[in-house]
């Protein structure tokens, strides 16, 4: 029915259907169909709502296909008919039969209302039945045209014949199982009167829709006669309050049990005829009145699925900013990781804020060609006495900067990583009108966007843990607020850091009730963690789409990055073994903590550790090398949103950066093993270089600054690393951790864990007496043998403060403090192994004599001597 068809346009991936477009006459033409086997009111509502969102410049609905007729003493419908929805008395075209509730008499009362077709719509059919009354129906000629133009199709959409068009009694009902009705008793058959032409006939009135087929005669008759319905189908109720529309039914059957497809494909035919002439002839295009009229334009803009929980702050925030005249041109930037809420935070304050604007628009900003096609579409809403060959953002632009306009642009997912090649060249500023008036709202993960364009910016963080709680608490289902759920669901928000994505994760897993709430709390961190995070979302749970889980958000955003900068992507890998908390900068360009100079002029680099450094990470070193190109692989990860950078206040020198925990889950199992051993070995030697270079140890205050993030990465090491990589013959890491194994050894010391801090002084003293640096560090030495007594290890620390003294005594430091307490320490040691090795062959001597002995066999002597064993078994 088209005159032609157009080439496709690209279109959301959150947008299922299939679209055919072309044009009719001066209309532009979309056509969507419903999905195969797949029928309803809810498929329709579905495809309508996203075929809006697509196209937002769209300004009629028809919605065209075939019904099955309701014939009646005072409607003569045949098969091939037409009918067209029309208001009624009662109703608005479209009633919804099977909407309402039963009473207890045993009647069925309907509730509800429908929208009716918009008065356009209803002028239109007028005009045309006016036309069509005086003998000027076109349907039959384009009926054939269609049939000249197609030839494969002409057979089955051509009339099958009088013959076939067969109406039965409504008390005679089909034989089950029968395709046609070629066994059917034909004394049934209802005589009417032929007609003088096959052309169908047109009939307006009242269409019934339901969710299930009408094929029951007496049901059929029985509506029929009550309500004025002229043809039964199972769409338009779901259209006609979120896509008002005219509907337009070929019959192919009469609702009753003798139905089949013998004249879809005819009927099908002749309501597309019906629209072809509707458009062609009733529909003129709309009159283009000039640029200065006012026009409303509502966006599509993304539904919120679930009540909005706390963020009233936030809220308030971008309220104040937004609350003045609005002659008065304000922007804001909402900026965050991903999963927190910020589109939600957006969609909020346009709800509470709809009715102080004229013009809203969404604009999915996620990629290039989506910002170019948004623009497009909506410049077709716009008023213009001339066709504009100008590209439709500068008519848009140039609309919204007129005086006396309110509008407000949300730009969602700026410089986001989205998968467009071209979006880097995008410049989002070509999009801000330049007018004195109006409001600009950006959504971006990027931390100093709103820097950049000089804009006021609403950082969004997780969520409080009452807020965490509650978000919880309703995805679990679960309504008993009591005080120990609450405390509970507190504590699990706690440990998601407040991400609402996470926690409503969490809620949905709690939802199928394979664990309680206080088991889930307990176990996380060992059993629950993963297996939540990669649960989909339970169906109506949450405000995010069910098939989107943390995992599938953070796996799509690692996987654009590892595309579009794989050293952004391999810096990310290291990141994620560098600790928790902040993560101070200096360890990536290998500054160190309290120096302004390179790390090269800071104190002599350990050569044997670097060149190890190279093997494993020689990317690092090159991007350490390369200012410009670091400054693009930070910048890329800023942009992908799991990394956080935090700025010094008085300018905008990067000070640290923040991986979230989750996604520090997600990236720690997405690193190839292979990679995962050089990683954690690096992030070692790293933070080790950061603080001890090697000679002088940090104070205590400092280490202890420092503390959760290397004792994680003390942690890992120690899991991880075997000690075949550390010892000989393979020993591939021991010169990558040998020379900072002191720092995380007094680190362990810190915190009691003597026995570890003993393993990272022997990797320490291995590694210096296989590089180039002979003198071992004499307070190191102290400090090992030190621990070394105190585990009971008395033969290494006396092997260590004696190393000390002799070394002490060949440079002449015999008055040097570390000296005299090596001397003091020495002699201690050697007193207390003496004291053990004769404590131990006492109890040697005691465990060897026999268990029993008659009392007059033991003397003086001995008595005494047993005496003194257990008094110094008592000391």
């Amino acid at each position: 029915m088209l005159d032609a068809s157009h080439a496709s346009l690209p279109q959301p991936k959150s947008d299922n259907n299939t679209y055919h477009l072309g044009e009719i006459g001066d209309h532009n033409i979309v056509i969507a169909c419903l999905p195969s086997g797949r029928y309803g009111l809810t498929s329709a509502a579905v495809v309508s709502q996203q075929m809006l969102s697509t196209f937002p410049a769209i300004e009629i609905g028809l919605m065209v296909g075939i019904g099955g007729g309701v014939p009646s003493s005072a409607a003569d419908i045949r098969l091939g008919d037409i009918v067209v929805s029309k208001p009624t008395g009662l109703f608005p075209g479209v009633v919804q039969y099977d909407y309402g509730k039963a009473m207890g008499d045993g009647s069925f009362h309907r509730t509800g209302s429908l929208n009716s077709p918009p008065d356009r719509l209803l002028t239109a059919i007028s005009d045309l039945e006016a036309r069509h009354r005086l003998g000027n129906n076109k349907i039959a000629v384009h009926l054939q045209n269609a049939a000249k133009l197609h030839a494969s199709i002409r057979e089955s959409f051509t009339y099958p014949g009088v013959d076939e068009d067969i109406l039965f009694d409504a008390s005679y009902i089909h034989e089950d199982g029968k395709p046609t009705c070629s066994s059917c008793d034909r004394s049934h058959i209802v005589p009417r009167s032929p007609r003088e032409s096959t052309t169908p006939s047109i009939h307006y009135g009242l269409i019934a829709s339901a969710n299930q087929v009408m094929k029951n005669a007496r049901t059929r008759d029985k509506l029929g006669e009550e309500l004025g319905i002229l043809c039964f189908e199972m769409e338009a109720a779901g259209l006609m309050n979120h896509f008002p529309c005219l509907v337009l039914r070929g019959i192919c059957d009469y609702s009753d049990s003798h139905k089949n497809k013998q004249w879809q494909d005819y009927a099908a035919a002749t309501a597309a005829a019906y629209a072809r002439e509707l458009l062609e002839f009733s529909l003129p295009t709309t009159l283009l009145p000039s640029a200065s009229d006012a026009v409303r334009i509502r966006s599509k803009i993304p539904i919120s699925k679930s009540v909005f929980f706390g963020r009233k702050k936030e809220l308030q925030q971008l309220q104040q900013l937004f609350d003045v005249e609005m002659h008065t041109r304000q922007a804001a930037v909402i900026w965050g990781p991903s999963g927190f809420g910020k589109t939600q935070l957006a969609l909020e304050y346009l709800t509470s804020r709809d009715m102080d604007y004229e013009v809203i628009l969404w604009v999915d900003s996620s990629s290039c060609t989506m910002v170019v096609e948004y623009f497009e579409q909506i410049s077709l809403q716009l008023k213009s006495d001339t066709k504009s060959i100008k590209p439709g953002a500068e008519l848009v632009v140039e609309w919204l900067e007129r005086e006396n306009r309110s509008w407000i642009i949300v730009f969602d997912g700026v410089e986001s990583m989205g998968d467009d090649e071209k979006f880097d060249d995008l410049d989002i500023r070509d999009y801000f009108p330049a007018s004195k008036h109006g409001h600009l709202l950006l959504v971006t993960t990027s931390s100093d966007l709103h820097l950049r364009l000089a804009y006021p910016g609403i950082e969004i963080q997780g969520v409080d843990d009452q807020t965490g709680a509650s978000i919880l608490l309703k995805c679990a289902g679960i309504t008993c607020q009591n005080t120990s759920n609450n405390t509970v669901a507190m504590a699990i928000s706690r440990k998601l850091r407040g991400m609402p994505l996470a926690i409503e994760q969490a809620g949905s897993y709690l939802s199928y009730g394979m664990s309680s709430m206080t088991d889930y709390k307990k176990h996380f961190e060992t059993r629950f963690r993963e297996t939540t995070l990669k649960t989909p979302m339970r169906k109506y749970v949450g405000s995010y789409e069910k098939g989107c889980t943390l995992w599938t958000t953070f796996d799509m955003l690692y996987n654009t990055l590892q595309q579009k900068s794989p050293d952004s992507a391999r810096l990310l890998q290291l990141i994620t073994f560098l600790g928790r908390g902040r993560i101070p900068f200096g360890i990536i360009t290998g500054d160190r903590e309290g120096s302004a100079q390179p790390a090269a002029e800071q104190f002599q680099p350990d050569h044997l550790a670097n060149e190890q450094l190279s093997l494993v990470a020689p990317w690092l070193m090159e991007l350490r090398c390369d200012t410009i190109q670091l400054a693009m692989a930070v910048r890329q990860l800023e942009v992908s949103g799991f990394v956080k950078l935090h700025r010094g206040q008085g300018d905008t020198l990067i000070e640290s950066l923040g991986l979230h925990d989750l996604a520090r889950s997600f990236l720690q199992s997405a690193v190839p093993q292979e990679d995962k051993l050089g990683m954690i070995a690096s992030s070692f030697l790293l933070n080790g270089q950061q603080l001890y270079d090697g000679q002088h140890m940090p104070e205590e205050s400092i280490i202890r600054t420092h503390m959760g993030r290397l004792t994680v990465v003390s942690e890992q090491f120690e899991e991880h690393i075997p000690n075949s990589m550390l010892q000989p013959p393979d020993g591939r890491f021991l010169p990558l951790c040998g020379r900072v194994a002191p720092l995380f050894a007094r680190i362990c010391r810190y915190r009691g864990k003597l026995d570890i801090a003993a393993q990272f002084w022997a990797i320490a003293i291995q590694h210096r007496a296989l590089s180039r640096e002979s003198l071992p560090n004499l307070e190191d030495l102290m400090e090992s043998a030190e621990i070394d007594s105190r585990l009971g290890d008395l033969q290494g620390a006396i092997r260590k403060y004696s190393t000390v003294v002799s070394v002490c005594e060949s440079d002449g430091l015999e008055d040097d403090r570390v000296y005299i307490r090596a001397v003091g320490c020495l002699r201690e040691s050697r007193e207390n192994r003496q004291r053990s090795e004769e404590h131990s062959r006492r109890v040697a001597v005691a465990t060897s004599a026999p268990k029993s002995m008659p009392y007059t066999a033991i003397d003086e002597g001995e008595a005494r001597e047993e005496n003194w064993h257990s008094s110094d078994e008592s000391a």
